[in-house]
């Protein structure tokens, strides 16, 4: 998993930095996870600034996220139409 994340990630390497949302338990509650985590794709991806954090409850917001965007675009209306 990590690999196609820090494929992702050098992909965007024209940011100064990605973040990167994680929701999991394992991720949430083991004591070292986000830093080795965050390590690995340092490692992976040493040309861009990687970010990994607890997103609990990120598949929601990223749903709900997705639905807005769909409503917009069927409606055909967006940010800077307003």
């Amino acid at each position: 998993m990590l690999t196609a994340v820090s494929v992702f990630v050098d992909h965007l390497s024209y940011l100064k930095v990605v973040n990167v949302a994680c929701d999991g338990s394992l991720f949430r509650k083991h004591p070292k996870m986000a830093r080795l985590v965050n390590g690995f794709l340092d490692a992976l991806s040493p040309n861009t600034k990687t970010k990994v954090f607890d997103a609990e409850q990120g598949s929601c917001v990223g749903v709900a996220f997705m639905a807005a965007i769909v409503g917009n675009s069927a409606t055909g209306s967006s940010p800077s139409n307003k």
